[in-house]
């Protein structure tokens, strides 16, 4: 075996170029639905960037086939989307795309449109069927839609409901409205009642929420929901965590094998999310009197009046010292699945399994109650979209440190489970000519919450960095700002070690997986906490010998590209250079300009305004610009609706007038996240060329980006 050559650390060469990143079977895969034997899902076309749908039976690659054959399976509610399809008993399919809501009986047939999306004013996602809904050809069912009336003002916010969309009528009625965002419209197995998820501004999802359940009678004719029960609103219950910092989501229904009907949502009460259980439901008669039983609310984590009405008080299926799942960003994304002999948790990349009745064991040490699926974790530690057929199946979308994307089926009827990947976004087998370098955790602290970051060494078989040299670093952080870190693949993170960069990634205030207290600790603090937490996490891996302190470089996409900025002008003297991706730059204009579902979350943020105007005009780093001083590149999609382009287009022109170095790339028909694989090829080129040239290291890859006043900052070094 050839002994590496010694050369300049990010100066490498490698095997993986951004070509590989457009390769493989598929792009993303997400909305994992599963319906008897057959599991579904929707794949990003890795070339045209459409999202496919497709099934396979009892989860055999060999039976994949697709469905809604040339459209694009998709909606654009909260502009996230999720929730595009839903399987009727029978089979076929309703699914939304940007013209509408289709029907589609099998596989082979056409797709039938049968509600219209009135010029794309009118949005549709998360489908339920309602009970004999599917009488003839066309079913009933709820929906959450999102109307965005024709109007003169371009701040006009649409009008979220929940709807009921009578296919063979042609109406559609609203039957629940007046909150700001509604989510997870279900509908009991035995018919009888409708429950939902609903918040308002300055929420989020994950915030101070509230769920309800009520006779599906009284839900269909509007009748307002009160948590007690009465004749005129039949059994009702809601759980809110207003004005109690509580959250509740994930409403959902199941049956367990004696045919008992339960009741789950998420609650995080004591710190963590955890998954709650109600039973009962059978044992209640219908009402005929009214206020037969006092309010089922009442304040603090005991829930009173369940036992006179019937239902049972909340179980904590689970207890875990880390949260179950994650923030809901997307509809129809569950961490939790409850079948008919099996329960399945997604616990921050580990799998727990409960088998009916272990539930009632008193033992509260998580790993005596549950089933850890081990064998899983030999190759996936992310996990997202849980699902369980009634024949004890479960299915997921799994990533893990050397496995892309995988639609995972899990027999949990083995022990050890019986695990399968149906279908995979890139080849395991193509990614053994790259050297894939393994994360390891580094703990530290800020203000006494416990936080961690991922460090990646450079690797390269090929190559070792000269005798007593230390790597340049790139320090990033998710993006959300929500979201956890996570150890799984991301080509991005490799293409930059197997350069030569070592790579440290964040998980700073703000993020989710480690309880409430985490991800609250970042509201108000927006730009102050995760500025300080990356700053630190950089200073302590230089402290421990693992990069150069001169070549350190800060990276962020989205409301990170925010703390990227923050960072280049808090700490000139700790990141030589920045890269902002359609990272967020004025935060008023942010507030004026982006989309309903996440206006209210910039106050969460920074603080409610207009008390807070000053503090968004403070943080904001375009009002700074003046004494920005760090070389900063950046990189927008000319058609994003989340953080508008001219943001960043307005920041480069200001750098390069004053003579700072910096660069600026704009990505015609890209949005908020780089989709087609030239975009991703261009912009992660121009991101690596930027941080060689700034740092004075010879790039091994070329990149079209022009680069202003790069003589005047290597005349400075």
């Amino acid at each position: 075996m050839a002994q590496p050559a010694v050369a300049e650390y990010g100066s490498w060469t490698s095997p993986l170029t951004p070509e590989a990143f457009g390769q493989g079977n598929c792009g993303r895969i997400v909305e994992l639905r599963v319906h008897k034997d057959s599991v579904f899902w929707i794949e990003a076309n890795i070339t045209t960037g459409k999202k496919e749908l497709y099934q396979a039976e009892d989860g055999k690659p060999e039976t994949i086939r697709r469905w809604a054959d040339g459209l694009s399976v998709q909606n654009g509610v909260h502009e996230y989307g999720g929730g595009s399809y839903i399987i009727l008993p029978s089979g076929a399919l309703i699914f939304s795309t940007v013209d509408g809501v289709w029907i589609q009986k099998t596989a082979s047939e056409e797709a039938t449109k049968v509600v219209d999306s009135e010029k794309k004013t009118r949005r549709f996602a998360d489908f339920e069927v309602l009970p004999g809904g599917e009488e003839g050809d066309l079913p009933a069912l709820l929906a959450i839609e999102e109307y965005h009336a024709p109007s003169e003002d371009p701040h006009a916010e649409p009008a979220n409901r929940i709807v009921l969309l009578d296919l063979a009528a042609g109406t559609n009625k609203i039957v629940r409205s007046g909150a700001d965002f509604y989510m997870q419209p279900r509908v009991s197995p035995c018919g009888r009642f409708a429950s939902w998820m609903e918040w308002n501004h300055n929420n989020m999802p994950w915030d101070e929420t509230t769920i309800y359940v009520q006779e599906l009678e009284a839900f269909l004719a509007g009748t307002p929901c009160e948590p007690v029960i009465n004749a005129a609103s039949g059994v009702a219950l809601k759980l809110s965590g207003v004005g109690r910092q509580i959250n509740y989501h994930g409403p959902t229904w199941s049956v367990d094998g004696k045919g008992e009907i339960r009741f789950h949502y998420t609650s995080d009460p004591h710190r963590f999310w955890n998954v709650h259980q109600v039973t009962g439901w059978e044992k209640l008669a219908k009402v005929e009197e009214p206020n037969v039983a006092p309010a089922a609310w009442a304040a603090g984590d005991k829930y009173q009046g369940f036992a006179r009405g019937g239902l049972s008080e909340p179980v904590n299926m689970l207890a875990t010292p880390v949260d179950i799942g994650f923030p809901p960003w997307n509809f129809a994304d569950a961490q939790f699945a409850a079948g008919n002999t099996h329960s399945i948790f997604n616990a921050q990349g580990t799998l727990y399994v409960l088998r009916d009745g272990e539930m009632e064991m008193v033992n509260k040490d998580v790993s005596a109650r549950a089933r850890v699926l081990r064998d899983a974790q030999k190759n996936w530690n992310t996990y997202s979209h849980m699902a369980l057929s009634d024949r004890g199946v479960a299915y997921c979308i799994a990533q893990g440190v050397r496995r892309a994307a995988t639609v995972l089926r899990i027999d949990l009827n083995t022990e050890p489970e019986s695990i399968t990947a149906v279908r995979e976004s890139r080849d395991p087998s193509s990614l053994e000519e790259y050297d894939i370098s393994e994360g390891r955790r580094i703990e530290f602290e800020a203000e006494g919450i416990p936080l961690y970051g991922v460090y990646y060494a450079p690797l390269n078989r090929a190559f070792t960095g000269p005798p007593g040299a230390l790597p340049p670093m790139v320090v990033m952080g998710h993006s959300g700002p929500t979201l956890p870190t996570s150890q799984s693949l991301e080509l991005k993170k490799q293409f930059l070690t197997s350069r030569g960069f070592a790579v440290f990634d964040v998980c700073y205030r703000g993020s989710s997986g480690g309880g409430s207290v985490l991800r609250s600790a970042l509201y108000s603090k927006w730009g102050l906490a995760d500025r300080d937490d990356l700053i630190a996490g950089a200073a302590l891996v230089c402290k421990e010998g693992l990069a150069d302190p001169r070549r350190v470089a800060v990276w962020g996409s989205s409301a990170t590209g925010f703390t990227a900025l923050a960072c280049a002008i808090a700490a000139p003297s700790v990141f030589s250079a920045a890269v902002s991706i359609y990272g967020v730059a004025d935060l008023m204009g942010l507030l004026n300009d982006t989309h309903k579902f996440e206006k209210g979350y910039n106050q969460a943020l920074v603080g409610k305004l207009p008390e807070a105007a000053e503090e968004f005009k403070k943080r904001s780093p375009f009002n700074h610009v003046n004494a920005m001083r760090t070389p900063t590149v950046f990189l927008h999609g000319m058609e994003d609706t989340v953080v508008p382009v001219q943001q960043s287009v307005d920041m480069f022109k200001e750098l390069r007038d004053r003579g700072v170095t910096a660069g600026l790339m704009l990505f015609e028909g890209e949005g908020h996240g780089f989709r087609s694989a030239a975009a991703v090829k261009e912009s992660t080129e121009a991101a690596y060329f930027f941080l060689c040239k700034v740092l004075g290291i010879e790039p091994s890859v070329q990149s079209k980006l022009e680069i202003v006043n790069l003589r005047e900052h290597k005349n400075k070094q």
